[in-house]
């Protein structure tokens, strides 16, 4: 959901602060799952907290509530488009 000049070849931001963030999500979403596989319950919650295209939407409607701009928010949706709609 961010410029493409914040992200190298690799798709990985070029921000120390966006990159310690992305980090620190991957690990949560691990030990969100590693409690899913010890309690024997189906793995939704970090499937979904794992999941870019979801996370975008969310984000998207954060700002977009808060501070209450549109702006480019709505391209979000076109990934859901595609796989959703018939």
């Amino acid at each position: 959901m961010d410029a493409p000049w914040n992200y190298d070849e690799n798709g990985q931001p070029l921000d120390e602060d966006t990159r310690r963030r992305w980090q620190e999500r991957k690990e949560y979403v691990e030990k969100v799952a590693s409690v899913e596989a010890s309690k024997q319950i189906d793995n939704m919650l970090s499937t979904t907290l794992n999941n870019h295209d979801v996370q975008n939407l969310a984000y998207a409607v954060r700002v977009y509530l808060d501070p209450g701009k549109l702006g480019f928010y709505d391209k979000v949706l076109e990934t859901f488009e595609s796989k959703h709609v018939r």
